[in-house]
């Protein structure tokens, strides 16, 4: 054994002395330690926007940003309806009750806008009125005709009121963009319309409205809904608050789930194999302290717990159990071996502790990969996964010998093989797969060779996808609504395109206009694939009600008008009509307008093109004299997805560099550093394959299975070089040393895996789809690599080493 190795083994032994001699010091500190980090736990936040899977400091989020400060949210809840008929006076009085029940009940509201009051430009002589639709309430079968007349005639109703066919109507919830809690802010920012806002500044004083808060509007409205709907009078209730809201609730609500049944799994498998309460209860006690601490520091450090990282509670039980599994399994064996109870501690930590630190390092390695990211919840995993892997290295390192020293245990009673050491069953099946691969190497690596080139054209067919709606089960009442709104109404989501002009009044320019109103019908005829337009709408639609309103109502001028200064006038006359709505699409100086683009909502990448499409059409008529900015829901869905792309690139990189160096580290060879790395990408090759062959889309949760599986597989690696070059240094042959270190570390390896995989499939319980998907696919990587280490590792060594080589140095 190497210098280094063996001072490590010496220190580590000296800390398990003093440990297990001054047990009741060592867990008072953890405990002191633990308590200080829980104290945060109350702080802790959820996060589920979409904005959430970014950075701060990202370009599209910054533009966001800034359109919400302009313009405000550009996210609605839409409550779509119907009823027998819409133009019937029974259901407008029902519409109206439910309009002012939301308007009154719903907090951080914006406005309501439905057909009650919706805008309705007409002119009278000189005069422009600017009312709500249903000021005047209709008194008979004449009103309710002249109503339907006017609204069906009206294409500022089309598609966002009203469905093209006349047999939905909507309400159109907003929510205000800002937190109640912060009044003051609230205010200066609402003021947008006076103050001008730069789309890309940096707005920091913003205190936007929480996810908490978000949520208290969805369940208002919600509550609200369930009082109006009945069979007869069904209400679809959509938009992406709700939709995200339904995510953050079966998220939370699986979470609680996942750490119940982990723990159970974990406590059912240690009793399994250890046959000891006692083993159980000092395993659960390392885990979840560990689990307690790392939430608290989330908490401390101001992070907040977002969609992806709602697995870190389950994963962290589930990897940090694997450490105690080792101390635990050499502990026995040694007191089974004659051993007083401190001595088979120390034994214990000195032969498992240096493999046990390096495969928590590896493992923290393959999760660090995730830390410079692009999205901004893989970053937070790929921080405080790896601190929660190392609290829990420490805790086992310390907490676990002190209590071992104060819990009584009670010594095994099993067979005793060669050398002192327990033999049982397990380990002589686990030591004759060994043997099995290493009398036949070439075939055994011949068939691996072939499982991973199946696995590699599997691998080829995976396209990738950023779609949380797709999360929800199909029968999902949100999706269900949306599917329905996309369909009757052309769209549920929406793109926004903030165009700015240098000159103050730009958008007083009748070309402008027109160009903007050209633009408008390119956009509304635009079809690629399943996407289309389903409704453009800016400043040039209010411009046309306004100026059809002063020519007595006249269909033929609903036109753009061709004078400047009578464009002025118009708006001029609109604002002091009493109207706020130009806010909604302009700023105070016609600089900036806003140009709303209705699409269906679908996977993020379906749209890529198509932004990039829209925003080319867009530069062919504006030229570089107006700036274009394509923000909102659907440009962050597709930014997302960029940096999901980007972001496997990078960790999955990092993840091998890192573990590779880390495994040559160990083993102290550069060769056998290498060739011990390929039982572990073996499992990640063939859980994509299995992804491509079962259709499975390679999204934002799954992408985590690559780094995560090498992270962990790498463990057992380790933990079978370790023994192996160990039998080696002893003067064992190749096949002897083989079998020795199955029959000593298998088992041990057997359940580290099992609790892995357990912990994983719980996540197939989940009632989202993509959580069954990464729970599934990353069990499948963990019983993939144990395969590899029993079977591809063993046949390598055999073919590298022989029956009597020695080892690298």
């Amino acid at each position: 054994m190497t210098g280094w190795r063996q001072k490590a083994n010496a220190r580590i032994a000296r800390t398990a002395r003093f440990v297990v001699c001054h047990p009741w010091w060592v867990i008072a500190a953890c405990l002191l330690a633990v308590v200080a980090l829980a104290s945060q736990l109350p702080n802790i936040r959820f996060d589920t926007s979409t904005e959430g899977f970014l950075h701060d400091d990202d370009a599209a989020l910054i533009d966001y940003h800034a359109f919400r400060d302009q313009f405000g949210r550009d996210d609605l809840i839409v409550l779509a309806l119907q009823p027998p008929r819409v133009f019937d006076l029974a259901f407008l009085t029902t519409l109206r009750e439910l309009h002012e029940r939301l308007e009154a009940e719903v907090p951080h509201l914006d406005e309501v806008t439905s057909l009650i009051n919706a805008r309705a430009t007409r002119g009278s002589e000189d005069e422009l009125l600017v009312e709500d639709l249903l000021e005047e309430w209709p008194g008979g079968p004449q009103d309710l005709a002249s109503l339907e007349a006017w609204v069906t005639s009206n294409p500022s109703y089309r598609n966002l009121l009203i469905s093209e066919d006349g047999r939905f109507t909507t309400l159109a919830i907003r929510i205000s963009a800002y937190s109640s809690s912060e009044a003051e802010a609230s205010e200066d920012f609402a003021a947008a319309f006076e103050d001008d806002v730069e789309l890309g500044a940096d707005e920091g004083e913003a205190v936007y409205l929480s996810d908490e808060e978000i949520g208290e509007v969805v369940s208002a409205v919600r509550a609200i809904v369930a009082d109006f709907a009945a069979p007869d009078f069904p209400i679809a209730m959509a938009g992406s608050p709700v939709a995200m809201d339904v995510i953050k609730g079966n998220m939370r609500s699986d979470m609680l789930r996942f750490i119940r049944l982990t723990i159970l799994a974990i406590a059912v498998l240690l009793f399994l194999v250890f046959r000891r309460a006692s083993a159980v209860f000092v395993s659960l006690v390392v885990v979840i302290l560990s689990l307690v601490s790392t939430i608290g520091l989330m908490a401390a450090s101001g992070a907040a717990l977002k969609l992806p990282t709602m697995v870190l509670p389950s994963f962290l039980l589930a990897v940090g159990v694997g450490d105690s599994v080792h101390i635990l399994a050499l502990f026995f064996r040694s007191l089974g071996s004659g051993f007083d109870k401190k001595e088979a501690i120390i034994s214990a930590l000195e032969h498992s502790g240096l493999p046990v630190i390096l495969t928590s390092l590896t493992t923290a390695g393959g999760l660090l990969s995730f830390a410079p990211t692009e999205l901004a919840p893989i970053s937070d995993l790929g921080l405080f996964a790896p601190a929660g892997v190392m609290i829990a290295l420490l805790l086992s390192l310390l907490l676990l010998p002190a209590l071992l020293a104060v819990v009584p245990i009670r010594p095994a009673e099993t067979a005793v093989g060669e050398g002192g050491e327990q033999r049982s069953w397990i380990d002589h099946v686990i030591g004759a797969a060994g043997d099995f691969a290493t009398r036949r190497p070439w075939g055994m690596i011949a068939a691996w060779a072939l499982l991973l080139c199946v696995a590699g054209l599997g691998a080829a067919r995976i396209e990738f996808s950023h779609n949380p709606l797709e999360w929800l089960p199909a029968s999902t009442p949100v999706r269900q609504a949306t599917e329905l709104i996309d369909r009757e109404l052309r769209g549920s989501v929406s793109m926004e395109v903030v165009l700015t002009r240098e000159a103050e009044n730009g958008w007083h320019d009748p070309d402008a206009l027109r160009e903007l109103e050209d633009f408008s019908r390119y956009a509304e005829e635009y079809q690629a694939g399943e996407v289309f337009i389903g409704r453009a709408f800016s400043l040039v639609d209010v411009l046309k009600e306004i100026h059809k309103a002063l020519n007595a109502n006249d269909s033929r001028y609903y036109v753009v008008p061709s004078d400047r200064e009578l464009i002025a006038q118009e708006f001029l006359l609109f604002e002091n009509s009493g109207s706020d709505d130009l806010e909604d699409l302009v700023d105070s100086q016609f600089r900036r307008v806003r140009l709303t683009l209705k699409a269906p909502w679908l996977d993020a990448g379906t749209y890529t093109r198509v932004i990039r499409e829209l925003e080319s059409a867009l530069r062919e008529r504006f030229g570089s004299d107006t700036e274009i900015v394509m923000t909102g829901l659907l440009p962050l869905l597709t930014r997302t997805m960029d940096a999901v792309m980007i972001g496997i690139a990078q960790s999955y990189g990092i993840a091998f560099v890192v573990i590779t160096l880390l495994m040559m580290l160990l083993i102290g060879s550069v060769r056998l550093g290498l060739v011990a790395m390929l039982p572990n990408l073996a499992p990640i090759l063939c859980a994509l394959g299995l992804m491509g062959w079962l259709g499975l889309p390679l999204d934002i949760f799954t992408m985590l299975i690559g780094s995560i599986a090498l992270g962990l597989a790498v463990d057992d690696t380790i933990h079978f070089m370790h023994g192996y070059r160990s039998y080696l240094e002893k003067g064992c042959d190749s096949r002897t040393a083989i079998r020795r270190t199955l029959e000593t570390a298998g088992r041990a390896m057997l359940l580290t895996t099992l609790v892995l995989s357990s912990g994983f499939l719980i996540f197939t319980l989940s009632s989202m789809n993509n959580i069954f998907n990464f729970g599934m696919l990353t069990a499948f990587a963990i019983a993939v690599a144990l395969l590899a280490d029993f079977l591809l590792a063993p046949a390598l060594m055999q073919v590298i080493h022989g029956r009597g080589a020695a080892p690298d140095r």
